[in-house]
């Protein structure tokens, strides 16, 4: 979990990794950091199946050259 500043507060995100494809699998995003956000972004990383996700074409997940990872909705030379 983390969070960020933005103009009416902060706002707290919730990620969930799937180890093996490195991929983000769930992730949820509240203005607390309450017992429920962790919760809904497993409940996400387990309502869709992982094949579903890596086989869609519309979004992957890219790499910058300083390491860090991010989705990206546009094509990819590299993962």
């Amino acid at each position: 979990m983390t969070y960020v500043r933005a103009w009416s507060g902060w706002a707290y995100v919730a990620f969930v990794p799937d180890v093996y494809s490195r991929m983000i699998v769930g992730w949820q995003v509240a203005n607390h950091m309450r017992t429920e956000l962790p919760l809904d972004a497993l409940e996400m990383a387990a309502t869709e199946p992982l094949l579903d996700r890596l086989h869609r074409p519309d979004c992957c997940v890219d790499c910058t050259h300083s390491g860090a990872r991010y989705g990206n909705c546009a094509e990819s030379s590299h993962q």
